[in-house]
């Protein structure tokens, strides 16, 4: 990011805890002079942020808010925590809300902040979705960004006094929430999905993580603003030219694209005639001006100061080029696939198929559904050379052990460069991402594609290379050779 700043690019102002503190934060935290030490040094920092962005942290007439991330030595995908929004309280929600483009963003925001806690206290994510879901039937939308300003407020309330039934007590004070922030991040590095995601790669665990506090932009503002990930060639391609690929989603945080949890759209023409979306949309026909400067940026990055190909976050306020920004980049890592296997076409397989998602890793797979641990336990123990397809309606992080114990993983939701998409081929697994027609039932344990029921133990087949899937068990045949870029 620095880098980046450097060469004029549009980060969002910000400053760095260095795993310096991480490698020292017993320390820190056991002696006061040094723990006041590190906060003075904060709060220097937090004044120059206020400054250069004419914001306040804290003040309900003009506040500034901030973003609260990791940054380890090597990208841990989703692993660790983040916190968005961090400074909002109901009273600067309010403030915020009389600002142009703002009213229905910062109570969005505030319920994405109260989520967030809720969670790194213990909830589970059903918890709010279930209360998301009462309030669309209340107020009869379909999606949130459909909720007018006044019902997305009530939205948020409806969280924190839920949050407050279950004892969760949410501090309003935005310098406790900062240092709260900072803390949880860096006890995030020792976090379960964080110790196997290390171990699976070899992975020092000595390393640590640094604390990025950068000023927010919103993504959140309207249907002109939006989030996305771009990859600056096609993974699946053998070209090394700047060609750039990912997903995006118009009216959502970043958070919102790389947890896996929105069905996203594709960023070019080319991309989405490739993965035969059935949207229309495309970055490059809905927003041409954002779609261009992020080529040009790729272009610049690879050809005039020779990164490597690149994975790139960026957030857009508004359709022009000047509301777009750059939230972090990182190398796209290649990896040899050797042979990748493919279903051998015939009728029966024309027969049985049910629809594209989005490949993201390995190639043609058939083996038994399942949808939850004790199902894969019993058919590893039953018919253990049989492959298992873990079915979801979405992937997060905390899925990374669960993933281990199958071969191939399909899921409703969620784009090809989601942290899922990224950590699915890099745990040597087969993936289907994406695939909107599929309705999951997880709890139920069965799943439904037009008037096709998957319940656990039967047979599917996906195609992790082309994103196929099938229903049944389908004849694998020859391999070809590929190379992929994750």
């Amino acid at each position: 990011l620095k880098e980046l700043r450097s060469f004029k690019l549009p980060v969002p102002p910000g400053f760095v805890i260095t795993t310096e503190v991480f490698r020292g934060y017993d320390v820190v935290m056991e002696y006061q002079s040094i723990f006041d030490d590190l906060q003075q040094r904060i709060n220097k920092e937090l004044k120059e942020l206020e400054r250069i962005t004419k914001k306040t942290f804290g003040d309900p007439e003009n506040p500034l808010l901030l973003s609260v991330r990791s940054g380890a030595t090597i990208s841990l995908p989703g692993m660790m925590c983040s916190f968005l929004n961090v400074g909002i309280n109901e009273t600067i929600a309010k403030g915020l809300a009389v600002k142009n483009d703002h009213h229905w963003a910062a109570w969005d925001s505030y319920r994405r902040f109260l989520q967030t806690w809720g969670m790194f206290k213990g909830l589970e994510r059903n918890f709010f979705d279930a209360i998301m879901s009462r309030h669309k039937e209340l107020c009869g939308v379909v999606k949130k960004i459909e909720f007018k300003p006044e019902e997305m407020r009530l939205l948020a309330l409806a969280y924190k006094t839920a949050m407050e039934v279950e004892g969760i007590k949410i501090t309003d004070d935005p310098q406790e929430q900062l240092k709260h922030a900072i803390a949880e991040v860096f006890a995030s590095w020792n976090s379960e999905q964080a110790r196997i995601y290390r171990h699976q790669m070899h992975l020092s665990d000595e390393w640590g993580t640094a604390v990025i506090v950068q000023a927010m932009v919103f993504g959140n503002l309207h249907e002109n603003s939006g989030s996305g990930v771009i990859l600056t060639r096609d993974p699946r391609g053998a070209a090394q030219e700047v060609a750039i690929y990912g997903d995006f989603i118009f009216c959502v945080q970043g958070d919102d694209i790389v947890s896996g949890l929105v069905a996203t759209f594709p960023i070019s023409e080319k991309q989405r005639v490739a993965e035969k979306r059935e949207s229309s949309i495309s970055l490059e026909m809905r927003f041409p001006e954002i779609y261009n400067e992020l080529k040009r940026i790729a272009e610049f990055l690879v050809y005039e100061k020779g990164f490597n190909h690149q994975e790139i976050e960026f957030t857009f306020e508004n359709a022009t080029k000047k509301g777009l920004y750059i939230l972090q980049t990182r190398d796209m890592v290649q990896r040899e696939t050797g042979k990748v296997r493919s279903f051998i076409g015939d009728g029966d397989l024309d027969r049985s198929f049910l629809g594209m998602g989005i490949g993201v890793s390995g190639g043609a797979l058939t083996g038994r559904a399942v949808y939850s641990e004790k199902e894969i336990a019993h058919f590893r123990m039953k018919e253990p050379e049989t492959s298992l397809i873990l079915i979801r309606p979405d992937t997060v992080p905390d899925d990374v052990g669960i993933i281990l114990k199958v071969d191939g993983i399909l899921t409703a939701r969620g784009g090809g460069t989601s942290h899922a998409a990224v950590t699915i081929p890099q745990l040597n697994k087969v993936g289907v991402v994406g695939f909107n027609k599929l309705h999951v039932y997880e709890s139920d344990g069965y799943s439904r594609v037009d008037g096709s029921t998957i319940k656990g133990g039967d047979f599917i087949s996906i195609d992790g290379w082309s994103g196929a899937v099938y229903a049944g068990k389908r004849k694998v045949g020859a391999d070809e050779s590929y190379k992929i870029l994750c």
